[in-house]
């Protein structure tokens, strides 16, 4: 047997690294979770090689003092906590003291930081945690965190590792979730030379929705916000239109920490259940707050799990919370008759007679104002000598009174998007004015209008530039164009001509989209300046006029049943298709719910009775649960033996096969960890609903089927059946006339 002997500190430093760093996006993870802690407000996480090769995280934060900075690198040195007591009420998002000596054990190290009190900054070097230098330089305030060479003294370790496209893949999914924990900070990840986004940090969870998962979801959103006992839920859910296949898309953060929780998960499917098909999860981001010392969070290294002190009363208050939040939306699905091409075309018309009647938002009209000053200046930049500079408006409106001195020209390298005039940002264009008017030389870049390829900014000045100390580029993908000439420069050049319909099209829908997620206020006329219009609010307002409610119900005309399946109902300037089959089943269920929940379950007696042979198992759990097969309407005797007698059922399952229904809900109760779960009781009733409920192709009087509908609006979802699909689809009027070509758009 060897000897036992103790480890040397290299061996131990790369054993609990191994824990923290299992990938580059670990690296960035504890990096950006640094900077959160910091109280940045600003951070930029820039990665080469999928992160392996080189990871750059800047922000603006409290940064370190230089004597803190040595002491940062060492094993279990935090500022977070300082003692045991600590961990049961910790706030931060680290507070372990593992993340830089972990990161320092297994990579180059370059750390830059200074606070806003000091005059210069910091700066130390680390090779597999040694300290390679160390000294003042100047910088300005927070940190600069780069990582080189990611396991380079760990071979096998770095053999593991995945592509650097996908372990670039796990960066840009974690980034995304930071996004998303903290819409006050603008968060820019840039991958390569490509720029994945940039959020502006103005608070606004919905933006960085949008900017990350795009249109389709951020106006398919629901906002929720509720509190009960110390627990605050905010965010937002996905309509049950936004389905997806696995759990990916189910967000939630705790104090701001992005973890994962079965606990959660299945506390949001159980809101959702009235809404989703199974095997479908919804879409949601949501922020919980609450007691630290409610939750432990010092679980994993990760960080990733939780353990709540009261798992059933916080799980029962989130699934109420998403329940009741979806109950107050107006559920009904749009059927549409239009393909894809024709309602891109038809978004894109709307959105032009829009602007035409519209007020943009002050946002946009800084946007749009902006970009214009950078045209005018370009124009002037071309025309006029320097010293006209002194006495020109438009270069006055961009820099100020002052003539640039051709020695003071700065330039930095850049990666830009490629993006037509109307994608430009507002937040891309303020920033670049707002550093010329600090600098005594600036870099405008025009949008390029033939590539849509990323590319790198050259910044070799042209003549024009040397002449007015202004340079005005064009970003480009490999090389910088040929120079024009004098002539060339004094001409402003129109886009040019698309020779094909398909990139158009595709511009414009880019277009359309950027206009559709920012909506333009209408104003009135004598709307005071600088104010607009909640959209929010207006949404919200749409929602509450809902279509299926016993006040419209005089003003329904029930025009036929198709298929001898679906009932067809015209309202107003709609027209309303019900599937008598979802809506009779929801009936159904949510009659049979309340009475179970009321315990005032209507039976029918049997006769004669149904007579059920039962194994001993199945003969323990019906003597245990008795009572629950009473209040769901089953009356059961002994018969002799393992045999026993159902006497009577639920009276609206009556004519169904009872013996089958009666023995489903005993297999359901059979798993141990199902005894008396409301749930298990739930899904039993929806199945027997189902079974019991009016079948496709059978036909209905007028009188049934207005009975059925008189019924479903009295429910609080009779939107969906209780398996998810959908009981009721609208269409317009307007689409049906489009299709008939009475309007053309």
């Amino acid at each position: 047997m060897a000897d036992i002997h103790i480890l040397n500190s290299e061996t131990i430093d790369k054993i609990a690294a191994g824990e923290v760093v299992e990938r580059p996006g670990s690296v960035v993870k504890e990096l950006v979770e640094n900077a959160i802690d910091a109280g940045a407000t600003a951070v930029t996480v820039e990665a080469k090689d999928g992160g392996i090769e080189f990871i750059r995280v800047t922000d603006n934060g409290c940064g370190m003092g230089g004597d803190q900075l040595r002491t940062a690198f060492l094993r279990h040195a935090t500022s977070k906590i300082e003692n045991a007591d600590d961990l049961m009420r910790v706030s931060s998002l680290g507070f372990r003291g593992e993340a830089l000596s972990s990161i320092a054990a297994v990579s180059k190290v370059e750390v830059i930081t200074k606070t806003p009190g000091s005059i210069t900054g910091s700066r130390i070097l680390l090779e597999g945690a040694k300290e390679i230098s160390f000294g003042e330089v100047g910088a300005p305030d927070g940190t600069t965190f780069v990582m080189r060479n990611l396991f380079y003294n760990t071979p096998v370790r770095r053999k593991f590792l995945k592509q650097p496209a996908t372990e670039g893949g796990y960066i840009a999914d974690l980034m995304e979730h930071l996004a998303l924990s903290r819409p006050d900070i603008s968060i820019k990840l840039v991958l390569g030379s490509q720029m994945k986004f940039h959020t502006s940090g103005n608070g606004d969870l919905r933006e960085v929705i949008y900017r990350i998962y795009g249109r389709d979801v951020a106006n398919a959103l629901v906002p929720i916000s509720t509190d009960r006992e110390g627990i605050r839920v905010e965010g937002y859910l996905g309509k049950p239109v936004q389905v997806r296949s696995n759990r990916n898309f189910e967000i939630y953060f705790i104090n701001g920490r992005f973890i994962r929780s079965n606990v959660i998960a299945r506390s949001i499917e159980e809101g959702y259940k009235e809404y989703l098909m199974q095997h479908k999860f919804p879409l949601c981001v949501l922020h919980i707050a609450m007691d630290p010392g409610r939750v432990d969070v010092n679980v994993h290294p990760t960080k990733m799990d939780v353990r709540f002190s009261d798992t059933i009363a916080f799980s029962g208050f989130l699934t109420e919370a998403v329940r009741q939040t979806l109950r107050q939306q107006e559920m009904i699905p749009e059927a549409s008759l239009s393909s894809d091409r024709e309602l891109r075309e038809r978004r894109i018309a709307e959105r032009k007679e829009q602007e035409k009647k519209s007020v943009p938002e002050p946002f946009e009209q800084k946007r749009s104002s902006t970009y214009r000053v950078m045209e005018e200046a370009k124009y002037a930049a071309s025309h006029l000598e320097r010293h006209d500079f002194t006495h020109n408006p438009v270069w006055n409106r961009v820099k100020g009174n002052g003539v640039p001195k051709q020695d003071n020209l700065m330039s930095q390298e850049t990666s830009v998007p490629r993006k037509r005039e109307e994608e430009f940002f507002f937040e891309e264009t303020s920033e670049i004015l707002e550093e010329a008017s600090e600098k005594p030389g600036v870099v405008f870049q025009e949008p390029d209008k033939t590539s849509e390829e990323p590319g790198v900014v050259s910044q070799e000045p042209d003549k024009t530039s040397e002449e007015t100390g202004v340079v005005f580029q064009e970003p480009e993908t490999i090389s910088q164009e040929p120079e024009k000439t004098s002539e060339e420069q004094r001409t402003v050049s129109p886009e040019p001509e698309k020779t094909s319909e398909e990139p158009k099209a595709a511009s414009e829908t880019m277009q359309a989209d950027l206009y559709d997620s920012i909506q333009p206020v209408q104003t009135q006329p004598d709307a005071k300046a600088g104010c607009c219009q909640d959209t929010e609010g207006k949404q919200l307002n749409l929602f509450e006029e809902k279509i299926l409610t016993m006040d419209n119900r005089s003003r329904y005309r029930i025009i036929g049943q198709v298929f001898e399946t679906y009932w067809l109902i015209e309202f107003e300037d709609r027209l309303l298709m019900i599937d008598q089959h979802a809506a009779h089943e929801k009936v159904n269920y949510e009659r049979l719910i309340k009475q179970y929940r009321e315990k005032n379950v209507l039976s029918q007696g049997l006769m004669p009775p149904v007579i059920v042979t039962l194994s001993g198992q199945e003969e323990a759990v019906l003597k245990e649960h008795l009572d629950t097969f009473a209040a769901l309407g089953f009356e059961v005797e002994a018969f002799g033996g393992s045999e026993y007698a159902l006497r009577s059922v639920p009276v609206d399952l009556y004519g169904c096969n009872e013996r089958e229904m009666f023995l489903e809900v005993l297999d359901s109760l059979l798993d141990g960890t199902n005894f008396g779960n409301l749930r298990v009781i739930e899904e039993k009733i929806a199945s027997m609903s189902c079974k019991a409920a009016v079948k496709g192709n059978h036909k209905l009087s007028v009188a049934e089927a207005e009975a059925l509908i008189d019924e479903l609006l009295t429910l609080e979802n009779p939107y969906n059946c209780p398996h998810g699909r959908p009981t009721i689809v609208t269409m317009t009027k307007t689409e049906m006339e489009r299709k008939f070509k009475r309007i053309v758009s």
